[in-house]
Parts: structure tokens; sequence; C-alpha cells
């Protein structure tokens, strides 16, 4: 066997383990479920669609081994491609169970809900698909248990602005205009 050919076959061997290594950790085992499971009695305001938790742990961390861990957790309940970022984040809720983010909730709405040690329970993350209705722009969420710590809101569908509502409408006038135009002869 040549040099070169040995030097070309441990550069395969090596490529192929490097390869590995990143395919492994882009699906990383999550972290352990702590009791109580979240559930849909977890969470009023809002129609419960699917939950998935409670992970030991702090996700909502902004830490990079955490956003992987949420992204996974997210795209299992629907919300592929989030990286794990969060639109917006409330900290410290110290135990308040009311969850007012300034984002007004609208359509299938995914959330995430630590809750510390204290209370019934251990500490961990839960994550929520809900639907906050089509155009409710609902406001506040409860939180049925104790111990909430931090949420933060992952995905809302939009409202349109009210500019949208007038472009709309413009536009609409000047396709009624141009027809009415080509009908006079």
């Amino acid at each position: 066997m040549s040099f070169s050919h040995l030097a070309k076959s441990s550069l395969a061997a090596a490529s192929v383990a490097v390869l590995g290594l990143i395919g492994s950790s882009a699906h990383a085992s999550l972290p352990p479920l702590v009791a109580p499971a979240c559930s849909s009695g977890d969470i009023s305001g809002a129609s419960f669609t699917s939950c998935a938790g409670y992970y030991a742990g702090n996700l909502i961390s902004n830490n990079p081994t955490d956003r992987g861990y949420v992204d996974q957790i997210l795209a299992s309940l629907g919300l592929p491609g989030t990286g794990g970022t969060w639109l917006e984040k409330l900290s410290p809720l110290s135990g308040a169970t009311s969850i007012n983010f300034s984002t007004p909730l609208n359509g299938i709405t995914y959330i995430g809900i630590h809750r510390g040690g204290g209370g019934t329970g251990k500490n961990g993350t839960a994550f929520y698909k809900i639907d906050a209705g089509v155009g409710t722009n609902l406001d506040v969420i409860t939180y049925n248990l104790t111990a909430s710590s931090n949420a933060a809101l992952y995905a809302t569908a939009p409202v349109p602005e009210p500019e949208a509502y007038a472009m709309l409408m413009a536009g609409l006038g000047l396709v009624g205009w141009m027809a009415r135009r080509r009908q006079q002869p």
C-alpha cells in the first residue's frame, strides 16, 4: 500500500468521524423530565393544544445548549427552525400566575414557562402550543401552578396593522375603478 493511498484512507476515516460527531451533537438527548408532567390544566385563558415537559432546569436561559434543546422541543410541537430563540421573555415572574406578554397573542402561539423549585413539583421548563384565537389580541394567560420563574414567547400569529387594511382598501378601490373604466364606451 502506497503512502498516498494510506494518507487518503486516513483522511477519509477522519472526515467520517468528524461528520458523525457533528450529526450526533445536532440530535443530542434532551434533559430529563421531572414531575409533574405538563398538562392542559397548567394554563388557562387560551385553548390548549399540546405541551412538552417539564424538562429539568431552566431551558429559557438563552445559552447555546439550551437553545438547541428548545429548538428540538418546539419542533416536536410543530414549530421547526426557531433556533430556540424567543420573541419576548418575561423575567422574573416571582411566582405570578398572570403571564402578560407585551406582544398580543393571536392564533397558534408557542410559549415556554420555567418554574422554580418552590411549591409543588421540581425546577423545570414546559413548552405549550396554544390557540389564542384569530384577531383576539389575547392579553393575559393564567398559569395555574405555583413557583413561576420566567416565561418566553416563541411564536404567535401576526395581526395586520391598520395601514395594511388601508392599503388593501386602496388596492380594491383601484381595481374597481379600473374595471368600471373598461366597461365605459
